[in-house]
């Protein structure tokens, strides 16, 4: 059943959670598009993104911040590390942990999508009318914040159990 929502009419709270889903539900759809018409995997976009904010983090790491197995994270990782995107590296203290970073070319490109995807939201921004932009980044501030917070209390990175992948 799709969800419609008036934009000129007043967003009740009762309203917020289902129109917040589908802004998120566009907006991933939107970038996936964008990445498409780039050429760029939505996979390898995902880890170099994590990996950009981060100068470097283990397999294990990455797995759980993704929320996806570490076998399958570890294949993806491969696939980029064989790009020259990543380097992968054993950890320092302990052998069976994988240290990973992005490689210069890694760095180059997660500036790249990171130009591309902002530049993406930046388009659907402008479409918001001029007197409504400083409330709409109000609301992005605080839905930020709260999401942050969300995460932070309910699924530390050291604990989250990853989701099973189904292809």
């Amino acid at each position: 059943m799709a969800t419609k929502f008036e934009t000129t009419g007043t967003v009740t709270p009762v309203d917020a959670p289902a129109l917040l889903r589908e802004v998120a539900r566009l907006h991933v759809r939107a970038q996936r598009t964008t990445l498409a018409c780039d050429g760029a995997g939505a996979t390898a976009c995902t880890i170099l993104t994590e990996l950009g904010r981060e100068p470097s983090m283990t397999l294990g790491q990455l797995a759980r911040r993704l929320r996806l197995d570490k076998g399958w994270t570890s294949r993806a990782v491969d696939q980029l590390v064989d790009q020259g995107l990543v380097d992968k590296a054993n950890g320092d203290s302990d052998r069976r942990t994988i240290a990973i970073s992005l490689t210069r070319a890694g760095r180059a490109e997660h500036r790249r999508l990171e130009t591309i995807l902002n530049a993406q939201v930046a388009r659907v921004i402008d479409r918001v009318p001029v007197a409504r932009r400083a409330e709409v980044a109000r609301a992005l501030a605080a839905l930020h914040e709260a999401y942050a917070a969300e995460l932070a209390e309910s699924a530390p990175e050291t604990t989250a159990q990853p989701c099973e992948v189904t292809v």
